[in-house]
């Protein structure tokens, strides 16, 4: 039997085929947050590689602040997640006004847990990182070691997370709604200057009588783009004039009864009740696999740390550059969230399906080419960062099993995001807890601390737990269980 008889030619015709009115809708959605995306992690790149050729000890205080940063902002996940999936429901019903006040209650949620994450980094910033050096980088109350430029690090950092609550709660908002170019425009600009204030800040200007700061200097300039930032996004909103979300158009915010009508107004800094338990219901579970991931990966660098100096840049570097490319599976996985939240607000299941469909073969073609590359140039991307060989040596490994992580997590983000639009959250949470702490964690603890084998094997635990995740969530959506939620966004 022929392979053409087996129909093989034709299946693999047919996922390379692609409707052009469907492209253009999702690419309108995705390469707004790619390029947004994209320059943010090529920026993150720089804030490296500025700090990486300073000195690799303010590399290092920096890569100690990195983890707990991350474990912290997944904070901001429960309100975020669930604030894109309500205005994505909302818009797909064209309930607009619906939409505004989900922001709005967004904007105070995220304001309140902003708080609370920067008095956690600026009051809890010296035991956090002495749990993550291991006594590895010096006492952190020792002045001029890594550990103690590692907590300040932390403490001028941890100044900027209420901006950041802010600018994400006006994000997440217009990315649910498909407005896209408007955060590209913002976070683009203050990605920009925030450069410009690493070179200040990080060698001083001596004209300007600003000392060099090294590490501290990255973070303060951090600090100052998050502010900016938030400026930024508020500024387009109240000059804005297509927005949904204009701040011009006055709508204002009120409790609704059961028959829709108003009962009465609220003063803004008032959180409405009924839409945080909406927004939360959703954003929670999400919340939780996000802090699962990054305990994870917090235990996970730990146990890169023991490992020694070289492999620790390494890791650093190696995670600078994947994390770049993966920005790519994120963009994509954002425009499944909002297509088939929208789509299911429209009572339009098909529509859903089809769109992620076409989401994940295009995500799964685009970063098999981007994992060729990955694999061709990783020597000179990794010369960027560093001149040291054997750091270089390395991370060379690691950026081949970089390649197969990126076209894995390509297919697991799609139809996570996809999950995420219906309102499934509670499913990536449960396969989060099982892949993330009893395989990438507990094989990385087994490689490094029984098998003593190096960083190359840590990294391929965590290209198992990838694999596992993707087979799981796959299985999820084709059971088509997430397809209930659709009742509930057509009536939200």
């Amino acid at each position: 039997m022929t392979t053409n008889s087996k129909g093989l030619i034709p299946r693999i015709r047919d996922f390379f085929t692609f409707e052009k009115g469907s492209i253009k809708i999702i690419f309108a959605l995705v390469l707004p947050i790619l390029c947004e995306t994209l320059l943010s992690s090529l920026f993150g790149m720089v804030d490296h590689m500025m700090a990486g050729q300073h000195s690799t000890h303010a590399l290092n205080a920096i890569g100690l602040f990195n983890s707990p940063q991350a474990l912290l902002v997944v904070l901001f996940t429960a309100i975020n997640t669930g604030t894109t999936t309500r205005v994505a429901w909302n818009i797909g019903a064209g309930r607009i006004d619906s939409a505004r006040r989900v922001m709005r209650t967004s904007i105070i949620l995220n304001i309140l847990v902003g708080i609370i994450v920067t008095v956690i980094g600026v009051f809890f910033a010296e035991p956090i990182i002495d749990y993550m050096a291991g006594g590895k980088y010096g006492s952190v109350y020792e002045k001029g070691t890594i550990a103690y430029d590692g907590v300040q690090v932390f403490q001028i950092c941890s100044l900027g997370f209420i901006f950041t609550g802010v600018t994400s709660a006006i994000t997440s908002t217009l990315r649910g709604a498909g407005e896209n170019r408007i955060p590209l425009f913002y976070n683009m600009l203050a990605n920009f200057l925030n450069v410009i204030g690493n070179y200040v800040f990080i060698y001083g200007v001596d004209f300007l009588g600003i000392p060099e700061m090294a590490a501290q200097g990255a973070a303060l300039s951090t600090s100052i783009s998050r502010f900016l930032a938030m400026a930024f996004a508020i500024i387009f909103l109240c000059c804005s004039k297509r927005s949904k979300f204009a701040l011009r158009n006055k709508v204002y915010a009120t409790n609704f009864s059961e028959n829709g009508r108003s009962r009465k107004k609220l003063p803004f800094f008032v959180p409405d009740i009924s839409i945080s338990k909406k927004i939360l219901a959703i954003g929670v579970p999400s919340m939780l696999e996000s802090v699962i991931m990054q305990a994870g990966m917090l235990l996970f660098t730990k146990l890169v740390i023991s490992t020694g100096n070289d492999s620790y840049a390494a890791h650093q570097i190696s995670n600078s550059i994947n994390n770049m490319f993966l920005m790519i599976c994120v963009s994509f996985s954002s425009a499944a969230g909002t297509l088939v939240g929208q789509n299911l607000g429209a009572k339009n299941i098909d529509g859903a399906k089809y769109y992620t469909r076409t989401i994940v073969k295009l995500t799964v073609s685009i970063c098999c080419v981007a994992a060729v590359f990955i694999a061709l140039l990783a020597k000179k991307l990794l010369g960027l960062y560093t001149d040291d060989e054997n750091v270089i040596r390395i991370a060379t490994q690691i950026m081949y099993v970089c390649s197969f992580i990126l076209v894995t997590t390509a297919f697991q983000n799609c139809y996570s995001g996809a999950l995420k639009g219906a309102g499934d959250t509670k499913f990536p949470l449960y396969s989060a807890i099982v892949c993330t702490l009893l395989v990438r964690v507990v094989l990385a603890y087994i490689v490094v601390n029984i098998l003593n084998l190096g960083i190359f094997f840590v990294w391929l635990a965590t290209l198992t737990d990838i694999i596992l995740r993707a087979i799981i969530i796959y299985i999820r959506y084709r059971s088509g269980r997430w397809e209930k939620y659709a009742k509930k966004a057509s009536e939200e």
